[in-house]
């Protein structure tokens, strides 16, 4: 009987460096040249700026910190949360439709304008209002269809956030279902930051597998 060890600092912060040793040393390249040019140009709101940390690079310094606890559970919360987050860097996140029309929640709206008690009516009502934000399911819908994903991505996504999001955990080791989508996860977080950064003549197309890391 042979144990899974988690991989090494070392290899955990080699980022998508595995790319160099699957043959695909041309997008890793690109990549991290898009990627720290925009490092590099970056500015806050004040014209400063921001080279040791900005909103896109935190979200993966988290994930490099996940994956260096080595639980599959954290890195897969981290992983899809991050995803969200990168979404609504984006200036084009804003226009993306809500998951339902005005019509279609004017009726709750005027339901819960006559529902008592006031406090169930306020949390009701702060839930609706999330409904009428832009929706992140959507914006990825989107990108499906324009062929810049497909649909394994989101589905991963989906099945992975509800996962973890509300308390199912992983197999502490790993299971090779969980891996397949995982992978699949963290495939999506690299192409939506090769979007972010600019770099879209080629998405990474085989990003490291979990046991590999990131």
């Amino acid at each position: 009987m042979s144990l899974r060890q988690a991989p090494s600092p070392e290899s955990s912060l080699g980022g998508c460096a595995t790319q160099l040793r699957t043959g695909h040393a041309r997008e890793f390249w690109g990549f991290y040249e898009h990627y720290l040019t925009y490092v590099a140009r970056h500015r806050t709101k004040d014209g400063h700026p921001e080279f040791e940390a900005n909103l896109l690079t935190r979200f993966h310094d988290e994930v490099i910190q996940a994956r260096i606890a080595g639980s599959h559970w954290v890195l897969a919360l981290s992983v899809a949360s991050a995803i969200e987050g990168v979404v609504k860097l984006g200036a084009d996140f804003s226009k993306t439709p809500s998951d339902f029309t005005m019509e279609d929640i004017s009726p709750v709206k005027q339901f819960l304008a006559k529902l008592n008690p006031v406090e169930l009516r306020g949390r009701l009502g702060s839930m609706v209002a999330r409904l009428q934000e832009p929706s992140v399911a959507r914006y990825l819908s989107r990108l499906v269809t324009s062929g810049q994903l497909d649909s394994e991505h989101i589905e991963a996504w989906n099945a992975i956030r509800n996962r973890v999001a509300h308390g199912n955990l992983f197999e502490p080791w790993g299971t090779e279902a969980d891996d397949i989508k995982l992978t699949k996860l963290i495939e999506l977080l690299y192409r939506l930051t090769a979007f972010r950064v600019g770099y879209t003549t080629a998405a990474v197309t085989q990003p490291p597998r979990p046991s590999e890391g990131l």
